[in-house]
């Protein structure tokens, strides 16, 4: 991922993403960036499922139900759906919590809503949200600091 996000073709695609009209007037084709996107997107779902398949020696409908969708949908929203490594922690935390809380399995459902609200309003971003929060925070200090240091010496960068 990280070097997808540094690459010509990892930042078209990011802006396509964010703005695609400001793409397009730079002469950006949108409909292509996007064409390719998800041809490479459905390429890496299809070697997915067929691993899954190779690994089970069965794939049908009956395995993935309301539940198990939604435990995906979860384990990418805990961890931080930017973060490769957060979807990871995220699918880990999932699938322990079903037997942290063993004694409460009829209510599971019932915490896993209660975190998706939570998570939405507290860590839009997922627990990977939360590094880079305090990364930007800690920046944040260092500049007051350099700045009140500089300050009080007189406006002098010397020490």
């Amino acid at each position: 991922q990280y070097l997808l996000h540094r690459t010509a073709w990892g930042l078209r695609i990011r802006a396509v993403g964010e703005n695609p009209a400001a793409v397009a007037t730079l002469g950006i084709n949108v409909y292509r960036t996007k064409l390719i996107a998800f041809v490479i997107q459905a390429m890496l779902g299809g070697l997915a499922g067929a691993l899954y398949a190779m690994q089970n020696s069965y794939i049908g409908s009956d395995i993935f139900t309301w539940v198990k969708a939604t435990s995906i949908v979860i384990m990418a929203m805990v961890g931080g759906i930017n973060s490769p490594l957060g979807t990871i922690i995220g699918a880990i935390i999932v699938t322990a919590l079903p037997e942290i809380f063993r004694n409460f399995q009829q209510y599971l459902r019932l915490i896993y809503g209660i975190a998706i609200i939570l998570l939405m309003v507290f860590m839009p971003s997922g627990i990977m949200g939360i590094g880079s929060t305090v990364k930007s925070a800690i920046d944040k200090s260092r500049r007051k600091r350099t700045a009140q240091k500089n300050l009080v010496n007189g406006g002098s960068t010397n020490e």
